[in-house]
This record gives structure tokens, C-alpha cells and sequence, in this order.
């Protein structure tokens, strides 16, 4: 549950066309010899590590989708590695979980996810410069799995990004205001019943003096 403002579509990630992605960079090397044991948060921390300045997080849109939207992120937690999610000039990333799975048992794939992610930290200040023209101070990328290819996408905000801290605070102050109505029906019904039972009482009372 972020401040969103505008969502871009997601859009498959083809190489051909991204500059950072070149033939005999790190990338691919590393794809073929990533260890393919690790557990998916395992291997997202590994990611962070190796994309140095770049904050991320961790999302779960299956998980955020069946749930109806309350669920932060992947374990329910943004997981978030680096500080300053969406704000000017940090370089900001969500990558979904199916992604990570995915990178894990495909190295092309993985080497797809992260051409975006070393395009994302070299051209952060396009990605920025665009939102600003319309109007925007915050933004991410988000990338997501689409099939055969990631797709990524650019969220922008007129607002700072929630923390997760923030998320959790308000959905607790939800959760409180809530019960708050159900106590306030619960006594406004037992009242009701309290004042249908008096009446239907002063009628007895009335037809004993034939009076109702």
C-alpha cells in the first residue's frame, strides 16, 4: 500500500535495445555460476550486495492479490536492503518474488532481470527527470514477471513511498477504528433492545389497566 500516484504498464525487457546490457558483461557469467540452492531470500540478499547504492524491495503480488491487497511483501515484509526507497536521487527497486524464483532456475532469464537492474542505477536520473516533467519527485522501477521476459515498469508519486512502518500503523489505527465501530453497534443494538423491551412492557402494563 504505497502513496501512488501514477503506475506506468509493465513492458517486457528486451536486451537488444538496453545499453547496459552488452555482450561479455558480469552479468552473464554470473548467471551460470549462480548457486542454485539458496533459499529465495538468500538469493535476493546476494542480489542487493551485488548492486551496491541500489535500495530495493521484496515484493509478493500472488501473496498481495489473494489477501486483497494487505500483504507488504514477500514472508509479509517489504524486506527492504538500503535506505531512502523512492526518494530523489536514490536508485529504487521492487522486484517481485516470482522473479527471484524464476532467475534461480533460468540463467537467461537471470541475466534479463539484471540488464534492468544495472539500466535502472545508469539511468536512474532519465527515469527521474521524466517523472519531474510530469509533475512527480518520487520514483521506483518495478519489475515483475512476464512470461517468457521480466517487464518492468516506472512508479511515480507526488508523495513519499510508505515505510513499512507506516503501512503497519495504519492498518493497526484501521483495525482500531474498526472495533470501534463494533463496539458502538454492539451497544447501540443492546440499547434498542433495551428500549423495544420497555415499551413492549408499558403495553402489558396498559392492557392489565385497559387502557392499550
Amino acid at each position: 500500500m504505497m502513496k501512488i500516484a501514477q503506475t506506468a504498464n509493465f513492458a517486457p525487457y528486451h536486451p537488444q535495445i538496453a545499453g547496459a546490457l552488452q555482450t561479455g558483461t558480469p552479468f552473464g557469467i554470473q548467471a551460470e555460476n549462480s548457486p542454485k540452492s539458496q533459499s529465495p531470500m538468500e538469493y535476493y540478499q546476494g542480489l542487493c550486495r551485488e548492486f551496491q547504492g541500489v535500495t530495493f524491495r521484496l515484493g509478493d503480488k500472488a501473496a498481495q492479490e489473494s489477501s486483497g491487497g494487505s500483504a507488504l511483501g514477500y514472508g509479509g515484509s517489504m524486506n527492504q536492503i538500503g535506505e531512502g526507497f523512492g526518494s530523489p536521487g536514490q536508485c529504487s527497486i521492487q522486484v517481485d518474488i516470482s522473479v527471484l524464483r524464476k532467475m534461480q532456475q533460468d540463467p537467461e532469464y537471470e541475466k534479463q532481470v539484471k540488464g534492468i537492474i544495472q539500466d535502472a542505477k545508469d539511468t536512474y536520473s532519465v527515469y527521474e527527470n521524466q517523472a519531474g516533467r510530469d509533475g512527480y519527485l518520487y520514483t521506483c522501477v518495478e519489475i515483475e514477471d512476464g512470461g517468457a521476459r521480466p517487464q518492468r515498469a516506472l512508479v511515480n508519486s507526488k508523495m513519499p513511498f510508505s515505510t513499512e512502518e507506516e503501512i503497519r500503523e495504519l492498518w493497526e489505527n484501521e483495525s482500531a477504528q474498526s472495533q470501534i465501530k463494533i463496539n458502538f453497534q454492539t451497544v447501540k443494538d443492546s440499547l434498542l433492545e433495551q428500549y423495544l423491551d420497555a415499551l413492549e412492557e408499558r403495553g402489558r402494563k396498559l392492557q392489565k389497566l385497559g387502557i392499550g
